[in-house]
């Protein structure tokens, strides 16, 4: 009877711990997608914040303000020009008296770049030290 009970004990074990196996795989499943979940529902709070504040007002008026030099009545512009003199701000074709500083050296790390002739003359006509 002991030997039976035994035997009848180990064919049921078998299948159970298969189930037991399964079921720890799915609840680990279960967890990474939830994590999974999470992190997409975070990325979606920030776009839907980045979405609000493309809508606003704020961030039109920066862009027009950044983008087409606009302004509001009774503020003053402040155009930034560099070495070469040219201005560093988009001119919107208003004739309102700006105030234009020059500041030293903020065109000077801008390296012209060779052209492919320029480089292959270069590369031909360079100096080399034979050792």
């Amino acid at each position: 009877m002991t030997v039976l009970g035994l035997g009848i004990l180990l064919l049921l074990s078998f299948p159970m711990a298969k189930i037991i196996s399964q079921k720890h795989k799915i609840d680990s499943e279960i967890y990474a997608l939830e994590k999974e979940i999470d992190a997409f529902q975070g990325k979606n709070d920030a776009l839907k914040k980045t979405i609000e504040y493309m809508e606003s007002e704020q961030f039109t008026e920066e862009q027009l303000r950044l983008k087409l030099g606009l302004k509001k009545p009774g503020e003053g512009v402040i155009a930034v020009k560099g070495d070469d003199g040219k201005d560093q701000r988009k001119d919107n074709g208003s004739n309102i008296e700006d105030n234009v500083f020059t500041i030293a050296g903020l065109g000077k790390n801008e390296k012209k770049k060779k052209t492919n002739p320029e480089k292959w003359l270069e590369y031909f006509l360079k100096k080399r030290k034979i050792n």
